[in-house]
């Protein structure tokens, strides 16, 4: 509660200070400006409300009155310059002189010429032969065959107690001899190796190559440049330059007016 009176006080003082200030001097000019004083506070719901006013205060602005005094004079001044008066003397002759220069020539040239030409082809074509070859051939030949031979002879039976011995004897004798008839069966072989004879056809069908030649001379032409290119001396007229620079002038005095600043500035303050 102090604090606050005396906070009131010293604004009071301001104020009385700043009003007779704006009475009695010409120096300082009072301008109204608008502030914005924020009130804006925080509820008990925590819900900010956006409030305030505006208040009228007084600033002080500083007017500067300061000036600058012009003022100066005119001087004369006197100072030397070199004028230069040098030239060219313009002299020289006209003379004649040999020069080397380089002659790009030449010319194309066509040459004629034969050229033997090795070429050819192969030419295929299908032969069809052949032959009929007889040829022999041995082959065994198993055979043969069973031979029957007959034949007989007299067998002398002897009966008991009395035989005969005779060659023929007689059916009736005392004695006789009986004809036995024999079979003799043998085989004959006739085995043998035969010759026989076949034909079959020998196919030498092929195919048949033949070159064919087709070489031969051809005329050709081919081109090539022939280069003449040179020097050749040549004249021409050049002037010769004997001009000479005369380096010359002389000083001469020159006077002019100038303007001396003795400005000045005033600095007023209050």
């Amino acid at each position: 509660m102090y604090k606050n009176k005396i906070k009131r006080v010293i604004f009071l003082a301001i104020f009385v200070f700043l009003v007779i200030e704006l009475i009695f001097s010409n120096k300082i000019f009072a301008e109204e400006e608008k502030i914005w004083i924020d009130t804006s506070h925080w509820e008990v719901q925590n819900t900010h409300v956006s409030d305030g006013y505006w208040k009228s205060s007084e600033n002080n602005r500083w007017v500067d009155t300061s000036h600058v005094v012009s003022r100066g004079y005119w001087s004369n001044d006197s100072y030397q310059v070199w004028v230069d008066t040098s030239h060219w003397e313009n002299s020289g002759y006209w003379t004649t002189e040999n020069y080397s220069v380089w002659v790009n020539s030449g010319y194309n040239r066509v040459n004629n010429y034969s050229v033997f030409v090795n070429s050819g082809y192969t030419s295929y074509n299908w032969v069809n032969s052949g032959y009929w070859r007889t040829y022999s051939y041995n082959v065994w030949i198993s055979s043969g065959y069973f031979n029957i031979e007959k034949s007989g002879y007299w067998e002398i039976v002897e009966e008991y107690g009395w035989s005969i011995n005779r060659l023929y004897p007689v059916i009736g004798s005392a004695g006789h001899a009986q004809w036995r008839v024999v079979y003799i069966y043998s085989w004959i072989n006739t085995s043998h190796y035969e010759t026989r004879y076949s034909s079959s056809w020998v196919d030498t069908s092929h195919w048949e190559s033949r070159y064919v030649d087709t070489s031969h001379w051809e005329q050709r032409q081919n081109t090539y440049w022939v280069d003449t290119s040179h020097w050749e001396t040549r004249q021409r007229s050049v002037w010769k330059d004997t001009s000479i620079y005369v380096r010359q002038g002389y000083w001469e005095t020159k006077s002019e007016s100038h303007w001396i600043d003795t400005s000045y500035t005033v600095n007023i303050h209050s």
